[in-house]
Order: structure tokens, then C-alpha cells, then sequence
């Protein structure tokens, strides 16, 4: 599959993509990631545009040809497990950490993102979005690591023991007027 992604001159960042793809789908009721928008999957558009832009990708609970893939490290299937999975894992400093299920990523908004020079960079509208957004390993491990020995798998929760920079909407709209790339499918109702 990476063969099918060439760059179209973007900024190749010095850091890691994580995908988030080992989730069960329970509201959708099938496999949510193989699910077509616009004739190709909804796991393979994340990667479109993430492939260009990364040094460093890893799918995160499920194998992709041309991918490095790399496995849950707690049994739970829960978000956060797969936040800890991606920061034990990424080769850089830096982690841009997204869900396979969201298919109008914006490679400028995450570009624009990563350029906040800080340890944690989360989006924020209504609510915050901890799975569109950038993780500095060497900060977050630990205290990600301490929540999933102790069952506390709220990803939301766990931003409060973190040293987040909030970006709010106005400054996302720059990037993202429709802020559509923070949308994920959950349900068929997500779907166009």
C-alpha cells in the first residue's frame, strides 16, 4: 500500500504518524477501517495523507502491507492503550497520533500543529480531540503507561495529568474552516 501514495511536495516532518486501528467497531457493527469513502477505505485514506508527510508511520493494532505495524501492549482495546502503543513504539521525539477512522484528515491543520513547539498539542472545539493530535514520548509515557496499569482508560481523563497546549476553534479554522478533519465514524450516521 505505501507504494501507492507518492508526495506531492509537502513538508516531510521529522516524526512519527500513529494510527490508531485496533479498535472493535462495536456502534458501527463492522469493520468501521475497510468501509469505502470515495472508492478507497477509510484506513487508506488517513495514510494517504499521512504517508507523504511522515518519516515514520506505525498502524497501531492491525497489520497494512507496507507499514510498520505494531501490536497493543495492554489487553484492553481502548484508545489510550493504543496512545501508549504508539509512544513505547515511535522512533521520533515527536508523535502525531490519529484514529484510522478519520477519513478528512487535513495535512496542513497537522502540519500547522506540529509546529507548536510543545509537549502536548490538542485540539480543542466543543471538546477537546486527543486522537488528532501531537505527543512528545519522553513526557507523556509514563503517566500514559501509569493510567492503563491502573484501568483508568478514559483518554479524556488523562489529559488533565499532561502539560497540554490547547488549540482552540478559531485557530483551527485557519487550517480547516469546516474543521472536518476532526471528524471520526463511529455509526453509519457519520457517513456521507
Amino acid at each position: 500500500m505505501a507504494g501507492h501514495f507518492q508526495s506531492a511536495g509537502h513538508r516531510r516532518l521529522k516524526a512519527t504518524a500513529a494510527v490508531l486501528a485496533g479498535g472493535l467497531s462495536r456502534r458501527m457493527g463492522a469493520d468501521k477501517l475497510s468501509m469505502e469513502l470515495g472508492g478507497r477505505s477509510l484506513l487508506d485514506r488517513v495514510l494517504q495523507v499521512l504517508h507523504p508527510r511522515f518519516e515514520e508511520i506505525l498502524v497501531v493494532g492491525r497489520a497494512v502491507d507496507g507499514y510498520r505495524s505494531v501490536p497493543d501492549l495492554f489487553p484492553v482495546k481502548a484508545s489510550l492503550v493504543g496512545l501508549h502503543s504508539a509512544l513505547v513504539h515511535a522512533s521520533y521525539p515527536r508523535v502525531f497520533v490519529c484514529g484510522g477512522d478519520m477519513p478528512y484528515l487535513n495535512g496542513s491543520l497537522i502540519e500547522a500543529l506540529g509546529d507548536v513547539a510543545e509537549p502536548v498539542v490538542v485540539p480543542r472545539t466543543d471538546r477537546p480531540h486527543p486522537l488528532h493530535a501531537w505527543y512528545e514520548p519522553s513526557v507523556c509515557l509514563a503517566p500514559v503507561e501509569a493510567a492503563c496499569r491502573a484501568d483508568k482508560l478514559r483518554l479524556t481523563d488523562l489529559l488533565d495529568s499532561l502539560p497540554v497546549s490547547w488549540v482552540d476553534e478559531p485557530w483551527l479554522c485557519r487550517y480547516d474552516p469546516g474543521l472536518s478533519s476532526l471528524t471520526n465514524v463511529n455509526t453509519w450516521g457519520d457517513l456521507p
